[in-house]
């Protein structure tokens, strides 16, 4: 199986009502945004166009080491989609801050990856002063077999809907950890600087999950492209009791349907397809707004046309997934 049984027996989506409640302003300037606020958009805006705007939003010193780091990526054919890829798909970790400087990390729990930053405060707006990208099992502390893949890109235990909560939960604790709220003088520190491989790694990760995306695109996959076409037009067009007689739910899905249904629109004509995984049984498919990419809407059918398409939302906030899978688990 794709999804855990963790997903099948229940539901995985908590109220997020502060997180709707901003994302449904996002698309609207607003003055007096906080600093998260003001990230966040910067996030959706680079999603669209990372080069130019990660450009804008350095500082002198920053753009330089993104030259030094990142210009070959930047320049591929698929640099422009690994980075908006990884942008559109974020969740953002709020560190400290003080007038002059902050750090706040950037979590993609698709790709597996994260970018550190430190911000320059003393402008309106937060600049990017330094940042470190690495993958999440290098952050975690962890080390891939050789051989092996991220498991939240290709899952070889039918679970990458826990496997992604999992991830994220062992990130948020971390970043926690590393960059306490109490701290007076944020600061990188060791992670200021990025070793070559950790470099390697993040080009690893975010290219194996572009090649496997590829895939919805080929002749092959053109059956699958219409499924997702029609849940894409259900899961932006249906209210919930639609939603229930198409498809098979965790045992309190009635609660997921509700929260579908009660997404601004905003984000709901904005879910988009973000993952696709098959099987010799079964196929997947995930979607999630880039204004919004704490939810993730997981489907899986069955190959042979059996039964309804299962739906469950996931949620990937840093700490509602720490609050699932705590550290002892």
């Amino acid at each position: 199986m794709l999804l855990s049984r963790f997903a099948m027996a229940a539901a995985v989506l908590l109220p997020l009502a502060g997180g709707l409640r901003a994302a449904e302003k996002a698309p609207a300037a607003k003055k007096n945004m906080s600093l998260t606020e003001k990230i966040s958009k910067t996030r959706i805006v680079a999603a669209a166009n990372p080069v130019p705007v990660l450009n804008d939003w350095m500082t002198a010193g920053a753009r330089r080491k993104w030259s030094d780091s990142f210009a070959l990526l930047a320049a591929a054919p698929q640099g422009k989609a690994i980075l908006s890829d990884f942008f559109s798909n974020a969740v953002i970790l709020a560190g400290p801050r003080n007038d002059a400087t902050g750090i706040i990390g950037f979590y993609n729990p698709l790709q597996d990856t994260l970018m550190l930053v430190q911000t320059d405060n003393a402008e309106t707006f937060p600049r990017i002063e330094n940042f470190s990208f690495m993958t999440g099992g290098r952050f975690r502390g962890e080390t891939l077999k050789k051989g092996t893949y991220p498991a939240a890109i290709v899952p070889v235990s039918g679970d990458i809907d826990a496997v992604m909560m999992r991830n994220t939960a062992g990130v948020y604790r971390k970043f926690k950890a590393e960059f306490p709220a109490s701290g007076k003088e944020p600061s990188l520190g060791k992670y200021g600087v990025m070793p070559d491989e950790a470099l390697t790694e993040v080009t690893a990760n975010a290219s194996l999950r572009m090649a496997l995306l590829k895939k919805f695109t080929g002749p092959a996959a053109a059956e699958d492209l219409e499924k997702a076409a029609e849940f894409m037009l259900k899961l932006w067009n249906d209210k919930a009791p639609a939603l229930k007689d198409f498809f098979a739910l965790p045992e309190d899905g009635g609660v997921q349907l509700e929260r579908i249904a009660a997404l601004p629109p905003a984000i709901r004509t904005t879910l988009l397809p973000v993952l696709y995984l098959k099987n010799k049984q079964e196929t997947l498919f995930g979607f999630s707004s880039r204004i919004l990419p704490e939810v993730i809407v997981l489907i899986r059918i069955e190959n042979s046309g059996s039964g309804k398409p299962f739906m469950a939302m996931v949620n990937v906030d840093g700490k509602f997934c720490s609050d699932m899978f705590p550290a002892d688990k």
